[in-house]
């Protein structure tokens, strides 16, 4: 994933799977960032074929359409958090764990 502010791409999680590849080419990931303001933000991604991202903490949630396969959401802290997507066909995905 390419944060804001970073030099270059960073690794954010993974784990066994084919997720990205030409057998499971949907996926979705995401990650806290910082500001430099200190503001906590989730940043989530997802592949080509994502339409709409769905982010759900412990009291707050944030469901919209995501043209450009990207959701940002400012949060006063960080808390386990569910992301899931829904992909053009109807499907719907999490990120590996």
């Amino acid at each position: 994933m390419l944060l804001p502010s970073a030099r270059g791409p960073q690794r954010t999680g993974g784990g066994p799977g084919r997720s990205c590849s030409r057998f499971e080419p949907a996926t979705v990931a995401w990650t806290w960032w910082r500001s430099p303001q200190g503001a906590d933000h989730l940043l989530a991604a997802g592949s080509r074929r994502v339409t709409r991202l769905t982010v759900k903490g412990p009291d707050w949630s944030a469901d919209r359409p995501a043209p450009d396969h990207t959701l940002s959401v400012e949060r006063p802290a960080r808390a386990a958090v569910q992301v899931e997507t829904l992909l053009d066909n109807g499907t719907r995905i999490s990120p590996p764990h």
